[in-house]
């Protein structure tokens, strides 16, 4: 059938420029589809602003890199993801994310060299609370005004303190900050004239006299805590009793007042002691008492020495008196052969015995 063949040779020609003319228009429409789920899983999953296109290979994504995981994992869940061999993600010159400027470091609060101080001046309704000195803060501050207040709200207040608003004081200070506020208030009410509290870059100092034992010993307590801490503080504060007693104590030949022979007339030398020793309690603070207590030996009737040892004690605080000392300050007592310091049995312990004794007290 030598026509068939011709025809068949002829119809070859025509069938591949038809195939030819065919294949870009199934590509196209493999392209299409494949693009056209790729934008509808992209929308299920809510990833916008990334485009879609698609080779007869696979599918070219391209947007912005935080889109970049959401969108490949949306088309990797498209029905027809086994039929794509490739599947790219670009980033836009335009889309690509500068380089992220440093996030500027907040600048730092300044340090500043702490070193303030509060010093009493002045007793009574003249009372006078000095601040000097360096702060660092506002709040600082504003806690130390109110700590005074509370504690001496009768007081004045010259506030002379320097504050550095908006900066921090070194790390010591800010440690050993809340003890100073405690200490303050102490020495505001506690400390007489001339009393002083500092606090800086060497720790704590308070110095000065108080007003009563308890504040002194409150004072010394807040000390030893702070310590206990490793928080340096340096006190020299001294109750009014232990004041008194430590300057009596100092004055030569009182522990050993005499007097004559079987009777209540102060020797030479014993008033010259007692003259001193007017002028400290003179000088004590309002409230601080002294109670004179006479002894003698057990020589003799004990009722007889009871009543000699009252004489003399009374007579110690005659002298006293016309020295000075307010007789509401004096009390007299006399104890015969009460607390015996030494043995009764020789010359020596019976004249140890043979004394009279200042008691300091708080009224």
């Amino acid at each position: 059938m030598p026509g068939t063949g011709r025809r068949w040779l002829l119809a070859m020609p025509l069938a591949l420029a038809l195939g030819l003319a065919v294949l870009p228009i199934a590509k196209g429409s493999v392209d299409d589809s494949l693009a056209g789920q790729a934008r509808a899983a992209l929308d299920r999953a809510g990833v916008v602003g990334v485009d879609v296109s698609s080779d007869w290979a696979g599918l070219r994504l391209s947007g912005p890199p935080a889109s970049r995981a959401a969108a490949l994992a949306a088309v990797d869940a498209m029905p027809d993801r086994g039929a794509v061999a490739r599947v790219d993600y670009a980033v836009p010159a335009a889309a690509a994310a500068p380089s992220p400027s440093p996030t500027p470091t907040p600048s730092e609060p300044p340090v500043v060299d702490v070193a303030a101080d509060l010093v009493v001046n002045g007793t009574g309704a003249k009372r006078v609370l000095t601040l000097s000195g360096t702060l660092a803060g506002e709040t600082g501050h504003d806690a130390l005004l109110a700590a005074l207040e509370v504690w001496a709200p009768k007081a004045r207040v010259d506030d002379n303190l320097v504050v550095v608003p908006d900066a921090q004081p070194e790390p010591d200070v800010a440690r050993a900050w809340p003890t100073f506020l405690r200490l303050a208030g102490r020495a505001a009410s506690g400390l007489t004239d001339r009393g002083r509290l500092h606090i800086g870059a060497d720790g704590l100092k308070v110095s000065g006299l108080t007003s009563s034992e308890a504040a002194a010993t409150a004072m010394g307590d807040l000390a030893d805590e702070a310590d206990a801490r490793g928080i340096v503080v340096r006190s020299t504060v001294t109750g009014p009793v232990t004041q008194a007693r430590a300057r009596l104590g100092a004055v030569k030949g009182l522990r050993g007042v005499s007097f004559t022979r079987g009777s209540e007339r102060l020797t030479a030398g014993s008033q010259k002691s007692l003259t001193a020793a007017a002028k400290i309690i003179k000088a004590m603070p309002a409230g601080v008492v002294v109670e004179i207590e006479g002894f003698t030996d057990n020589k003799g009737d004990a009722e007889l020495n009871q009543r000699l040892s009252q004489r003399r004690a009374n007579e110690v605080k005659k002298f006293l008196v016309s020295k000075g000392v307010p007789a509401k300050r004096l009390s007299a007592r006399g104890l015969g052969e009460k607390k015996p310091k030494a043995s009764n049995t020789t010359a020596k312990g019976r004249a140890a015995n043979r004394r009279i004794e200042f008691v300091v007290k708080e009224s």
